[in-house]
């Protein structure tokens, strides 16, 4: 994704996801138990619409989003928060962590 809004490919979410730094739980909040999942599944699918809403709204809702996409099992939940920050440092940071 170079630009706000653009749909990230299923190769960023992956890295995304790859370089999340779970160690760090001000970067990124993961169940102790997580399973895997098939990329191109629902529940890869609403993952990915998920990250790219965070990274493209939180910014513009004052700082804040929180979103639930999908239903029953496939369902996934995502919340930012950016405070004292510029609309651009808060969507490159989400970005990031997520």
């Amino acid at each position: 994704m170079v630009n706000l809004g653009e749909r990230l490919t299923d190769e960023e979410v992956e890295k995304m996801i790859r370089d999340a730094d779970l160690d760090d739980p001000k970067s990124i909040s993961c169940d102790s138990s997580p399973t895997n999942y098939t990329p191109n599944s629902r529940f890869g699918n609403n993952l990915k619409i998920l990250l790219e809403s965070l990274s493209s709204n939180t910014p513009l809702n004052q700082g804040f989003h929180d979103i639930a996409i999908g239903n029953n099992l496939d369902q996934v939940y995502g919340q930012a928060l950016c405070e004292d920050v510029t609309p651009e440092v808060c969507r490159d940071c989400i970005k990031n962590a997520s």
